[in-house]
């Protein structure tokens, strides 16, 4: 891991986080069934960003850093339920039905979990 690879990933970082800062901001007020819309909006528009990506990046490869910029920079920044959806979907596209569903399933159940507990400590 080289310097320039964080610095690339670092202020894609800074990118996506006022990107999200800013729509979640602006949607302050407004709900999908009862629960904030902004981080919603921000979740679904983040991971068929991070597909569409994905699949581009698949069919012209470019860059590492510049890769890295936008999928773990910019769109991990924005949100990281892109990143997570992507390893999700890559599970699921080599057939590994169990280990998708488990890795699903685990991850939203201790990052609830998790959240509680830090919650409860402090």
């Amino acid at each position: 891991m080289s310097f320039i690879i964080l610095l690339y990933v670092g202020a894609g970082g800074f990118v996506g986080s006022v990107l999200r800062y800013t729509l979640v901001t602006a949607m302050s007020g407004f709900t999908f069934f009862g629960a904030p819309a902004g981080t919603f909006i921000v979740n679904v528009i983040g991971s068929f960003a991070m597909g569409y990506v994905a699949g581009t990046f698949l069919k012209n490869p470019i860059e590492e850093p510049l890769r890295l910029l936008i999928t773990y920079g910019i769109l991990g920044g924005f949100t990281t339920f892109s990143a997570f959806s992507l390893e999700f979907f890559e599970l699921v596209s080599k057939g590994q039905f169990p280990q998708a569903a488990l890795y699903m399933m685990v991850s939203f159940a201790l990052g609830i979990a998790f959240l509680y507990l830090g919650y409860r400590i402090s």
